[in-house]
């Protein structure tokens, strides 16, 4: 029998065989079935994409997997970094969906009915605050939402919600490849970006030339 034990971060996976044959023979049993993994970043290691990708290009299972890091998709598809890992999700098309920041007035909605749905003391000028601050970026939002309802004061929720953002930031910064880096880096000091003054001052920063494919490339 094998038993499943589950969190946050990561899932483990206890049983007399090894986890990845124990995963497999336990997913070859579901079926026609739909597995959603949220925050699918937590938890991507070669083992364990290895074990999905296998069911996923052998079985009926499907995959939904939903998450904030940058590149995310190219992981999964054992594209830039991905290509450590030595099985990917090439047997069935991969639809990806991605989810524009939401409008100011989408906002303010949206904290306005977690107030009412959480029962939170939350005013109209720290809601006009926080739609300011976060500007649409959903995850930014919700962790706001949490603490809030936690029962965190505005400011300590900002406080805190902060230094969550900052970690996953330098986290996802560091899990890109060298050539995405500086292009962000470009970015970050050029009010307009054309291609061509983009690939230059990023091949600025590298000391080197850039050729087009692979800048190209790296701004997927």
């Amino acid at each position: 029998m094998i038993k499943f034990q589950i969190d946050l971060k990561f899932v483990k996976i206890e049983g007399e065989k090894s986890p990845s044959q124990a995963l497999q023979k336990a997913l070859s049993k579901l079926g026609n079935t739909i597995i959603g993994i949220d925050e699918v970043q937590n938890i991507i290691t070669p083992w364990f994409i290895r074990v999905l990708s296998v069911a996923y290009n052998t079985t009926d299972i499907r995959f939904v997997f939903t998450g904030s890091m940058i590149g995310m998709s190219k992981i999964i598809t054992g594209e830039g970094i991905g290509e450590k890992f030595s099985y990917q999700f090439k047997g069935r098309p991969i639809i990806e969906i991605e989810i524009k920041p939401f409008t100011f007035e989408e906002i303010v909605n949206f904290l306005k009915y977690w107030k009412d749905t959480c029962n939170i003391n939350m005013s109209e000028e720290e809601i006009i605050d926080a739609s300011n601050t976060y500007r649409g970026i959903i995850g930014w939002l919700t962790y706001y939402g949490n603490l809030r309802s936690l029962g965190y004061t505005h400011r300590r929720a900002q406080d805190e919600v902060t230094k969550i953002v900052r970690t996953i930031i330098l986290s996802e910064f560091s899990s890109l490849s060298e050539i995405q880096q500086v292009i962000i880096k470009a970015l970050s000091i050029m009010k307009q970006a054309r291609w061509r003054d983009l690939k230059k001052v990023s091949e600025g920063f590298l000391r080197r030339d850039i050729k087009d494919w692979t800048f190209n490339h790296a701004l997927k």
